[in-house]
């Protein structure tokens, strides 16, 4: 019970953060960092309060498919949280973004994109995470992410360096094209994702299937 109610809470909060936009009468790249870094937070909460409660579901759960990475992970991220759930929480938010009047189209369509492409880097990343310590036998570390991420958002929030925001993993990074018009910018978000495909399937998830 207790998980369904923090659950419904997370996702509550996450659209609250984006209807903040809504109030904002000049949505400025600032604003809108400092809002998905936040979302991040959440996230990780979510997926911390799924590995409490026992319903993360592990690739144990797929040992006797014949997956490849690729459904593994959309898989594993649909059924997150009951199927679909997190799919609809990672994309539907984000469009309220293109409801702001107060900026133009172009912005509109920047953020969201973006917003959504940030909400599942956040959880692939985290069950990368997730999959890399539970195979060194540290899974229960990751609980502490949460409180990190609280402190690294606090402290940058109340220093001048607020461009550290963007580097923020779980909240930050795949929206680096904000920072400057550089076309190259745009690159570091699919580089990411390249990066982050080639570790599991190459590292992670070989492991696991020759286990």
């Amino acid at each position: 019970m207790w998980r369904h109610l923090a659950q419904i809470l997370i996702a509550v909060a996450i659209c609250g953060l984006y209807s903040i936009f809504f109030f904002t009468k000049n949505l400025k790249a600032s604003d809108y960092i400092l809002v998905s870094n936040i979302i991040g937070f959440f996230f990780i909460l979510s997926f911390i309060i799924e590995i409490k409660s026992n319903h993360f579901l592990k690739k144990e759960n797929f040992k006797a498919f014949s997956i490849n990475h690729t459904h593994l992970i959309l898989r594993r991220v649909s059924l997150f949280y009951k199927k679909f759930y997190l799919w609809k929480l990672i994309i539907i938010p984000p469009l309220m973004m293109l409801f702001i009047s107060s900026i133009p189209i172009g912005d509109r369509f920047l953020f969201t994109t973006l917003s959504v492409i940030q909400n599942f880097l956040t959880i692939y990343l985290l069950i990368t995470l997730y999959d890399l310590f539970e195979m060194k036998g540290y899974e229960q570390h990751i609980s502490i992410l949460p409180a990190i991420t609280i402190v690294i958002i606090t402290f940058v929030r109340n220093s001048d360096i607020s461009y550290l925001f963007f580097f923020n993993p779980f909240g930050g990074i795949a929206n680096l094209p904000l920072l400057s018009t550089n076309p190259l910018l745009y690159l570091i978000p699919v580089l990411i994702f390249i990066s982050l495909y080639f570790f599991n399937s190459q590292y992670i998830h070989k492991h696991w299937s020759n286990k």
